[in-house]
């Protein structure tokens, strides 16, 4: 499903319980390109009420600001998730910002990345 190379979250054993900026992702040589991207949000989650937003930014000045261009719809409770999106980028730089909320959120696996070829068949 990812390459490692387009990953723009990969919390690896570390649950996440706290907002998290992904690492940019350089792609001048994709830009404007159509892109399609996946989360997954597996593992176990716990806390109360816990919530876990995700979405793709954009920038064209090294970072200094950034733009948002797609969200994931938000993922509340527990039990695997996993959502494609497509979209345009027109940025050199794309990350993924994680915001979980609730009281003691963690969620035990988050991945997010570009999907190769940007094509996909989910049989799920």
């Amino acid at each position: 499903m990812f390459d490692k190379y387009s990953m723009l979250v990969d919390n690896g054993s570390t649950a996440v319980t706290s907002d998290t900026n992904g690492t940019p992702l350089f792609r001048t040589w994709m830009k404007n390109s159509d892109l399609v991207a996946c989360l997954y949000i597996g593992g176990t989650i716990t806390g109360t009420s816990p919530t876990c937003d995700v979405k793709i930014q954009g920038t064209n000045d090294a970072g200094s600001n950034w733009t948002d261009i797609v969200s994931f719809p938000q993922k509340t409770g527990t039990g695997v998730y996993k959502k494609y999106v497509r979209f345009l980028a027109p940025y050199d730089e794309i990350r993924a910002v994680v915001d979980v909320s609730g009281t003691s959120p963690s969620y035990g696996k988050v991945l997010c990345g570009l999907v190769p070829a940007g094509e996909f068949t989910d049989p799920a």
